[in-house]
């Protein structure tokens, strides 16, 4: 490698020298502006950002600025990597700078409480109870499918989360009615597409066999894995697609819209920022097999494949892309635990949040545990610090054997629960019994506080600049009696807003759900909505779960 990318001030030059080399070769017509994306986004990189929501919460490092370090000489001069200054060891004439940079913080989960579902039987369809299993949050609308006994798949859908309401959908008869809320079946896994036809708004994907003369002709036209068809000799794995118009009326595709195995636990989405569909799926952690050996079908060959969980996009629905594993078994897990379920969903009122909950079964004691991890791209994922957030009861309970989140849907209710339904199995996985048996419940946050961004002492940092979605700021937050939490605003430039600087703020201590920021003469934060935006925080003893703009 040559010396100019050793080179401190020779590598800023260099970069700077590709990047106009790159805007020329565009100028000139050399290369045109979709070559250059794998260096350039056609918005730009960095800030300002803007939220797709209203909502910031900090799951990531995203939204922190990682701040800049000097050297700096007796006037305040950046000497930074200066090869034209020799300062000797201890020189007192050089100084240490930190410049909005992070420090005493850290990210942390908070373990989920579990509960049943705020919905009572009514009516005789669910006079033997009511198992909520999935939930969709659509702007103020909260939509939830369900098993209601003795009736069979039911739906509600709420505005708060308290109050639900029973549509009359006139599908299933019951006792000579189909004056109820009765569906036909629980998709499960359903996604709203807003980009679609009305007739196609609600998607879903699940996984099937596909006929074996139909992939005689799919094979000639599609991408398609080698492993779907070695995994069950005489059986073709593949994963079809649903569309719906109102999410309890489906139709499946005719072609499958990828030929991979995928055991299960499958999810779709619309990614407005990328335009695109995301698939995320079980796949497998695995190489591929040395040339020149069969392929083994014994039982126990089987277990040389980790479950993981992949990632596929397709511009149109009906064709997805072939996976890529995006989490798998991580060097401080067991060798032997593998993934099931992935339920992708995000935060609720911040879209750009993603999440995930895998159920991770946990092979050396034959249970399971529900890992929260986090991506602000919904491609590079990270396991939450404080890991798992849910894990099974004790023995006997409902949910003693293993726990599962196959079915994603994270709500926020009107009391500010963020809640997820879970489902409890009484015995371990794989332990021999003579019956099936399984319950659901609800795990859920109070006051949406799942994870934080905290200060265990004394602690500082500064978001990135983006576009304020409202000029009140709201923060979730929880300190100590020694404690407290400070912010200041600053404008794109990171200039102190006249009025909403530290020595103005009013500190924010105790438990704060919601609560407005204020400084001794201002209730707002200086700047009109979509205009960039900076906070600097000071804390002590103190998280801070959210933050909210009106």
């Amino acid at each position: 490698m040559s010396r100019a990318i050793h080179d401190g001030n020779e590598t800023i030059r260099y970069v700077a020298y590709l990047a106009v080399g790159v805007v020329l070769a565009i100028g000139l017509g050399i290369v045109q502006p979709g070559e250059a994306r794998a260096l350039y986004h056609d918005r730009g990189y960095g800030e300002p950002y803007e939220l797709a929501g209203n909502r910031i919460v900090f799951t990531t490092w995203y939204w922190v600025r990682p701040g800049q370090f000097d050297w700096q000489n007796d006037a305040g001069e950046s000497v930074y990597a200066n090869r034209n200054v020799m300062a000797e060891a201890n020189d007192p004439h050089t100084h240490w700078k930190e410049i909005d940079a992070p420090t005493g913080i850290r990210l942390v989960v908070e373990p989920a409480q579990k509960g049943t579902f705020p919905i009572e039987p009514e009516y005789p369809w669910e006079a033997d109870g009511i198992k909520i299993q999935a939930l969709l949050q659509l702007e103020e609308r909260i939509m939830a499918w369900g098993q209601c006994k003795p009736g069979g798949a039911c739906y509600f859908e709420s505005t708060d989360g308290t109050t639900w309401q029973r549509p009359k959908l006139g599908l299933v008869e019951f006792d000579r009615s189909k004056d109820n809320n009765l569906v036909p079946s629980v998709m499960g896994r359903v996604c709203y597409d807003p980009t679609a036809p009305p007739e196609e708004r609600f998607k879903a994907a699940s996984n099937s066999s596909y006929d074996l003369e139909a992939f005689e002709s799919y094979k000639q036209r599609r991408p398609w894995s080698r492993m779907a068809t070695e995994t069950d000799p005489g059986r073709v794995h593949a994963i079809f697609g649903y569309v719906s118009p109102d999410g309890h009326q489906w139709k499946q595709l005719p072609d499958p819209i990828s030929v991979e195995v995928s055991d299960g636990g499958q999810y779709v989405y619309y990614d407005p920022k990328l335009e695109k569909y995301v698939m995320y799926q079980r796949t497998y952690m695995v190489g591929p097999r040395a040339e020149g050996f069969p392929l083994k079908h014994q039982r126990w060959h089987a277990f040389g494949h980790r479950r993981a969980i992949g990632r596929s996009e397709a511009s149109d629905f009906n064709q997805f892309s072939l996976s890529e594993v995006v989490i798998e078994t991580s060097n401080d897990m067991a060798p032997n635990d593998t993934f099931y379920f992935c339920t992708y969903t995000t935060v609720p009122g911040a879209p750009e949040h993603h999440l995930m909950f895998p159920s991770r079964y946990i092979q050396a004691e034959d249970t399971t545990a529900i890992d929260l991890y986090t991506s602000y791209d919904g491609k590079t994922w990270h396991r939450a610090p404080g890991s798992p957030v849910l894990r099974p009861s004790g023995y006997g309970q409902w949910d003693g054997g293993a726990i599962w989140i196959p079915n994603p849907g994270l709500a926020e209710l009107g009391d500010g629960r963020w809640v997820i339904p879970y489902r409890g199995d009484p015995l371990p996985h794989k332990y021999p019994r003579g019956y099936y048996a399984e319950d659901w419940g609800m795990a859920y946050w109070p006051k949406g506080r799942m994870m934080a961004l905290e200060a265990p002492n004394e602690g500082s940092f500064t978001t990135q600049a983006f576009l304020a979605p409202g000029n009140t700021l709201r923060v979730n937050a929880l300190t100590s009696r020694a404690g407290g939490i400070w912010i200041e605003a600053a404008d794109f430039n990171g200039k102190p807003i006249p009025g909403r600087t530290f020595d103005d703020a009013i500190p924010i201590i105790g438990d704060q759900h919601r609560t407005q920021v204020r400084w001794k003469d201002a209730d707002d934060l200086g700047v009109a909505p979509g205009e960039p935006v900076v906070l600097r925080f000071r804390m002590k003893k103190a998280k801070i779960y959210c933050l909210d703009f009106e």
